[in-house]
């Protein structure tokens, strides 16, 4: 927190610990030499922090935030909120931490919940009321567990007369707040951020803020791709054939932009049965995955480009190109890169590959099988109760050449076929009864007499006992 103090018969600015703190458990932990002070706490899951700017009338802490109608007048819509994700963005560019702003119900200072991951709001939530004060600029919580979602949070005085680029400089402010809600305390170095004392614009971090953040998170770490070489040039571009479905569309998470300035490439193929009217549609979505501004661009395989967009004014946003009149089995490229050459220009985003109007194959066409034409039966159907067995052979029978097996005729009456086959039923039935009065007798003969167990294994025998 930042206030004004007098001293020597003037104001001045400096910082000092928010009484409120003293409150809480915690320790405040340095190392020689290195300029900066760590709070004791930080984000549990680093790679998910939220924020969120509560709308005016929310209770918050000693007042009722009216930080939008305030700043909305004195800068204009979004103009101050840059200020703020920039602040934020500043520490994501140099630690292994990811940011993205979410929207925030209202629900007042403190609510009961999680530290962190509550669905209602930001994990950190900015607010503003009058202090009644002049002398504070600012004030905020430290990272879980302190309190419950009040961990994190900020509030900006909105008597103080903040200003862009001068005087007592909103990002500057918001960049040493951010610090705390991050885990970081009042550094001893006066060319820190974090210094105790307002020392004028801020235009980043020095050297004792980005070890500070580092010793809670690491530093930017490269994607899987990178760490192996890949992705970094056109002749080392990620391969998405894999990854493409029989929709012609592919997904891509867990990459991200290291730098200022990098660039990751990507190469996929159309599908063989793109058309005249198949487009291709690249897009880069980092809205809920970092402060990234991204860039998309496609190329062809001469690296002519085809086509490029970017929202350079936004943040944490979504872009995609399109190529119309894919060419089947030809190979285009994809860049992805930041939309700015600042801050902005690093964080972890997805990549969405969709070959749209695909042609449907055609299958292959199959010559029409004749059927062969009915057959009137030759013998007339005799009134009996003798059942009719049904015959898949041609009428009339032609015992001199092979049945024609499989093909389906009329049923006609065929009696050499209905006396064949019940004479085969008589055979069956006779033998049948042979092997259950063998059966009969072998299993009721006296113990003394001698057995036979390799016909008693017998299939036959074993299904009667």
């Amino acid at each position: 927190m930042w206030f004004d103090q007098p001293n020597r018969g003037k104001r001045k600015p400096r910082s000092r610990t928010w009484s409120v703190e003293t409150l809480e458990v915690r320790s405040l932990l340095s190392a020689a030499g290195t300029g900066y002070v760590l709070e004791g706490t930080q984000w549990p899951d680093p790679g998910h922090i939220t924020y969120s700017i509560v709308p005016d009338g929310t209770q918050w802490d000693h007042g009722v935030s009216d930080l939008n109608a305030v700043m909305n007048a004195k800068f204009g819509a979004g103009v101050w909120e840059y200020q703020i994700a920039k602040a934020l963005a500043t520490w994501e560019s140099v630690s292994n931490i990811e940011i993205s702003p979410t929207t925030d119900s209202g629900a007042p200072f403190n609510t009961y919940g999680p530290g962190q991951g509550d669905p209602n709001f930001g994990d950190i939530r900015i607010a503003g009321y009058n202090f009644n004060n002049p002398t504070v600029a600012a004030q905020t919580y430290p990272p879980p567990p302190d309190g419950w979602t009040a961990a994190g949070d900020s509030e900006i005085n909105t008597a103080v007369n903040f200003s862009i680029g001068s005087g007592i400089d909103l990002y500057s402010v918001m960049l040493h707040e951010m610090g705390h809600a991050l885990g970081l305390a009042e550094s001893p170095d006066p060319a820190a951020v974090m210094y105790q004392q307002y020392q004028g614009v801020r235009t980043g971090l020095n050297s004792a803020d980005i070890a500070g953040i580092q010793s809670l998170y690491g530093p930017r770490t490269l994607d899987t791709y990178q760490q192996q070489g890949i992705g970094t040039s056109f002749g080392s571009a990620i391969n998405l054939n894999g990854a493409l479905t029989s929709a012609g569309q592919a997904t891509v998470t867990g990459v991200s932009l290291g730098s200022i300035g990098d660039v990751e490439y990507y190469v996929v193929q159309a599908p063989a049965n793109a058309g005249p009217g198949t487009t291709l549609a690249a897009e880069a979505v980092a809205a809920g995955q970092s402060m990234l501004s991204p860039k998309i661009e496609i190329f062809n395989t001469s690296q002519s480009l085809l086509a490029s967009q970017a929202n350079p004014s936004a943040f944490s946003d979504n872009v995609a190109a399109n190529v119309t009149n894919v060419q089947p089995g030809a190979f285009y490229y994809v860049a992805v890169t930041g939309a700015t050459n600042d801050v902005f220009s690093v964080g972890t985003y997805e990549l969405a590959i969709n070959f749209s109007g695909l042609q449907t194959p055609v299958a292959a066409s199959t010559p029409p099988v004749s059927s062969p034409p009915p057959v009137q039966p030759s013998n007339p159907v005799p009134a009996s109760n003798t059942p009719v067995v049904a015959s898949t052979n041609p009428t009339p029978v032609d015992n001199s050449t092979p049945n024609n097996a499989g093909a389906i005729v009329p049923f006609g009456y065929n009696r050499a076929k209905e006396n064949q086959m019940l004479t085969w039923q008589r055979i069956m039935a006779r033998i049948q009864a042979q092997e259950w009065e063998t059966w009969w007798r072998l299993s009721h003969a006296p113990q003394t007499q001698v057995r036979f167990p390799t016909i008693a294994r017998h299939p036959f025998f074993r299904r009667y006992r």
